[in-house]
């Protein structure tokens, strides 16, 4: 029953982080689609590290996501 539970709560993550992937992509397509002088900007440069920090925690729950489907392989 408890690997039951870990499973779901694995799937709910892998389904977060797809939602969490459209919105870092959409935040990306907006960054790209700016001008330069935005981009060159205080504004422009906030908004590019916080998608950096946004890429960044996506990568940390699909890393402890994958770690435990590892764990779940196993038993």
């Amino acid at each position: 029953m408890k690997i039951t539970k870990i499973h779901n709560i694995n799937v709910k993550i892998y389904d977060a982080v797809a939602n969490l992937r459209e919105i870092q992509e959409e935040a990306q397509d907006t960054l790209d689609n700016r001008s330069e002088a935005w981009l060159e900007s205080d504004k422009g440069e906030e908004y590019s590290e916080r998608l950096q920090e946004l890429e960044a925690a996506i990568d940390e729950i699909e890393n402890g996501q994958a770690a435990v489907q590892e764990v779940l392989d196993q038993i």
